[in-house]
């Protein structure tokens, strides 16, 4: 079966940067699992999976805007210390989930003064150009 909108595709991944540094991967754990056309997956990955089948392997390059997006300057903010009260020990790197009126965001801290945290609501790899190196595993039917 090939790869169309409305199949489960479950595949094996690896993300790197343009350095070459590997960014994420399923290597050595279970493979992930989507539905093809239900936004699930990064939009650039899902049209060079289209027409592909189980066993098939593929790589590609994606730019920013096709993989987790530009990096958008508004999502960095200060916000006071006291709105981590209860948290005794924060550095740069440690990620915090905060209720936003139309869902969840996660933050990445990344700059932690005196009387201020920055964080951003970018994903992390927000800005980059990606490579994708991905295994096919299976194909089938959504339910």
């Amino acid at each position: 079966m090939k790869i169309a909108p409305n199949t489960r595709v479950t595949l094996h991944y690896t993300l790197s940067n343009a350095q070459g540094e590997i960014l994420e991967s399923t290597e050595g754990r279970e493979p992930i699992s989507f539905v093809q056309g239900q936004e699930e997956m990064l939009p650039g990955l899902e049209s060079a999976l289209e027409g592909h089948e189980a066993g098939e392997q593929i790589e590609l390059s994606l730019e920013a805007e096709d993989a987790f997006g530009a990096h958008d300057p508004d999502l960095v903010e200060e916000i006071p210390r006291q709105m981590f009260e209860g948290v005794e020990h924060i550095e740069p790197g440690m990620r915090f989930q905060t209720r936003l009126e139309d869902g969840i965001q996660i933050v990445t801290v990344t700059r932690v003064e005196e009387d201020v945290i920055e964080v951003d609501g970018n994903h992390p790899f927000a800005g980059q150009q990606v490579h994708i190196r991905a295994e096919i595993v299976s194909v089938e039917a959504a339910d």
